[in-house]
């Protein structure tokens, strides 16, 4: 699974590691929200100058975008 924050001026990118069980996906997605509530500070490459790093707090998120693999999805069966 992979999250994008969107920010104004970049984007930060997240991976979780590979399990794709159900209990994993939904803590994987508990810590996320965890990290977005304490307001957990992250580097973003600015988009307009590559290169350049800047620290951007979780709170100014804009946009958050999940991409889920095959391994990731799940169902009650």
């Amino acid at each position: 699974m992979k999250v994008s924050f969107i920010f104004k001026n970049g984007v930060y990118v997240e991976e979780s590691p590979r399990d794709g069980t159900p209990v994993h996906v939904l803590s994987y997605l508990n810590n996320l929200v965890y990290k977005v509530e304490i307001n957990e500070t992250v580097h973003v490459e600015d988009k307009n100058e590559q290169g350049k790093f800047t620290e951007v707090n979780l709170h100014n998120v804009k946009s958050i975008v999940f991409e889920f693999e095959e391994q990731d999805r799940f169902s009650k069966d």
